[in-house]
């Protein structure tokens, strides 16, 4: 699709060209005589605005065209998963149950339709955590953290991908959120800044006792990683021993969009008795 409305705003531009040629030369050649000289740019440029008036009308058409059959195309490819079981072998089916095909298939239905994929094991967050910084190496990641999840960022293999990536040109700003100025004095708080500091981290520190917003508070109950240009955000959660838990990777714009919002948010909470943000 992209190649055809490319094609098209081609055309247009060189039918626009073409025709402009054609009244500069009878221009010259006095074939258009019946004109005054004036009048023939006054034609060039009306020509010119309805042509270029019109191409945008068409490529605002197709562009939502575009939208609509991938939608469309979306829309057809959830309903074809919500049935594909059924082309299953019938003994199988039987011994197995219908459920066990459509848990298999409910991950892919999730993320055509959320465009989110859940991963239930640290090991796998690892994995596309690195990968992710790997495919978009030069972006910069707004990042949210407690003193509770800290174990995330100091964890080994997140820690080494956080450095090979600011290494190379990428830059991470974590936000640190805590519940008073005491906090920033405790030795665990020292220990992780010092050690965000060393691997290029920039840190900042924004307050848990702001005024509440919605999504202020749905922040606090996850850590995020989430790209200021890249269209992709990762919620983190640690479980009851503080390890690596439950893991989201996000494509979809609009939430990506919102935790974008409360990051920037969260930079007006600053307490004061915290001292400067520490980078």
């Amino acid at each position: 699709m992209n190649r055809f409305l490319h094609s098209i705003e081609v055309m247009l531009l060189l039918f626009i060209a073409f025709v402009c040629i054609i009244l500069d030369i009878g221009d010259a050649f006095n074939l258009f005589n019946f004109l005054p000289t004036s009048y023939i740019l006054l034609a060039l440029l009306f020509l010119s605005a309805v042509v270029l008036g019109t191409l945008a009308s068409l490529l605002n058409d197709l562009s939502t065209l575009s939208k609509d059959i991938r939608r469309a195309a979306r829309e057809d490819d959830i309903a074809y998963l919500q049935r594909a079981y059924m082309q299953v072998g019938e003994n199988l089916r039987r011994v197995l149950g219908d459920g066990f095909f459509t848990g298999l298939l409910s991950p892919l239905q999730i993320a055509l339709e959320e465009q989110v994929v859940h991963f239930r094991e640290g090991n796998q967050f690892r994995l596309y955590y690195a990968s992710t910084l790997k495919n978009y190496a030069s972006e910069t990641f707004l990042c949210s953290t407690t003193m509770k999840t800290f174990s995330i960022w100091l964890d080994t293999s997140i820690s080494a991908a956080n450095a090979r990536f600011i290494k190379a040109g990428g830059k991470i700003r974590q936000i640190v959120f805590i519940k008073s100025g005491d906090d920033v004095s405790s030795v665990e708080f020292q220990k992780f800044v010092l050690h965000q500091k060393s691997i290029g981290v920039e840190i900042f520190i924004a307050s848990m006792s702001m005024d509440t917003h919605v999504l202020m508070i749905e922040l606090l109950r996850k850590d995020l990683f989430v790209g200021t240009r890249a269209p992709v955000a990762w919620e983190v959660f640690v479980d009851d021993s503080e390890n690596i838990g439950l893991s989201v990777l996000i494509v979809n714009p609009s939430k990506i969009e919102d935790y974008r919002r409360v990051l920037d948010l969260a930079h007006q909470y600053t307490p004061e008795d915290a001292g400067p943000a520490i980078s």
